[in-house]
């Protein structure tokens, strides 16, 4: 099964007035985690957003959640979010088969209790 992948908005940063338009968002700060259903790993990052004064400009009021994901998408392009993907997919792998397991999970040699060996 494929992973699947959730952005989650953390928060907006706003320019008070610009161009006219009040409230105008400049830079959005997300977490994008990835999962198999068992394992969970996830990015933050933060992407500037350029106010275009030619396109529809879209209240802060108004705004939605598929929206302001989408303006993500769009800045960083299909390269990084294949990228991010990527990233998150060979994070949730090395969850499911570590390379290296802490002692802390299995107990120290020394911790647990011998069992004889039969004569």
């Amino acid at each position: 099964m494929a992973n699947k992948y959730t952005w989650n908005i953390i928060s907006l940063d706003i320019v008070p007035s610009l161009n006219g338009e009040t409230n105008v968002v400049n830079k959005i700060h997300w977490t994008f985690s990835g999962t198999d259903g068992v394992n969970t790993a996830s990015v933050y990052g933060a992407q500037s957003i350029d106010f275009n004064a030619k396109s529809s400009f879209t209240a802060y009021k108004d705004l939605r959640r598929a929206q302001v994901q989408n303006w993500i998408e769009e800045a960083l392009g299909q390269s990084q979010m294949a990228a991010l993907e990527s990233n998150l997919d060979a994070q949730i792998e090395l969850l499911a088969n570590p390379v290296v397991v802490s002692g802390s999970q299995i107990g120290l040699p020394w911790a647990v209790p011998e069992t004889p060996v039969p004569a």
